[in-house]
């Protein structure tokens, strides 16, 4: 099965194409919390993927997060394996938009990290002087920039490339030092994949097609109730 669909993914960078995908996703205790829409471009040897994250109004009132929208930019090889040149992480909350930016240095073996927040605050010297909610506030602007651990995959060409691994660890873009992912099983495009952070451990199993992730869920109740994402829909055009 893994080489079928390795031969398909070599069918498929053969020719530009476009793919639209959308993703209900749901939780136990709160039930649908909101939908995904990933789009791909692919332009035989390379590649452009985005996916858009939108939180119903009741997740983006209790988490504050309006949406969160990655974007991988990168190459592909005969094999089908997609090596990202740069990923951008745009969270964009009440307050504040936080833009952080990943450039691959693969000769180097590092990865260039760029942080960009614009957050509006109060300013404290003119908020009893001036009754416009609007005009108390004003923005602040923080640049961070450093290296951080080489990794080959971002969030995106993990799925990606998920025909390609093999059981054990998996690295992660910006790993935190209390979190892990470890690949169990691979059969028949499913992946099982235990998640361990500093709250919780639990499994998650994923399921592909030739074009990537079709659905997700979680195989160990979490606090709020069980989870999982699966499309709703999907487009796919050559030219």
């Amino acid at each position: 099965m893994k080489i079928l669909l390795i031969f398909l993914f070599s069918i498929n960078v053969m020719f530009a194409f476009e793919l639209t995908r959308k993703y209900d996703a749901n939780v136990g205790l709160y039930g649908n919390v909101g939908q995904a829409l990933l789009s791909e471009k692919h332009n035989k040897k390379s590649y452009s993927m985005r996916l858009t994250l939108k939180p119903t109004s009741l997740i983006s009132d209790l988490s504050g997060i309006d949406s969160i929208e990655y974007l991988s930019v990168g190459t592909i090889d005969p094999q089908g394996v997609f090596t990202p040149e740069s990923f951008i992480s745009t969270i964009l909350s009440d307050n504040k938009r936080e833009k952080t930016t990943y450039l691959y240095k693969h000769s180097n073996k590092y990865i260039l990290k760029k942080t960009h927040v614009e957050e509006e605050i109060k300013n404290a010297e003119i908020e009893a002087l001036i009754f416009d909610e609007k005009k108390r506030k004003q923005t602040k602007i923080t640049d961070k920039t450093k290296k951080i651990k080489y990794v080959s995959n971002d969030y995106l060409t993990l799925i990606k490339n998920a025909h390609s691994f093999k059981e054990g660890p998996i690295e992660y873009l910006d790993q935190n030092s209390t979190s892990s992912l470890y690949l169990l099983s691979a059969e028949t495009n499913r992946f099982k994949i235990k998640i361990k952070t500093k709250e919780s451990k639990y499994l998650l199993e994923l399921q592909n097609d030739m074009y990537g992730l079709t659905k997700a869920k979680t195989l160990k109740s979490l606090e709020i109730g069980d989870a999982d994402l699966k499309t709703i829909k999907m487009k796919v055009s050559f030219k």
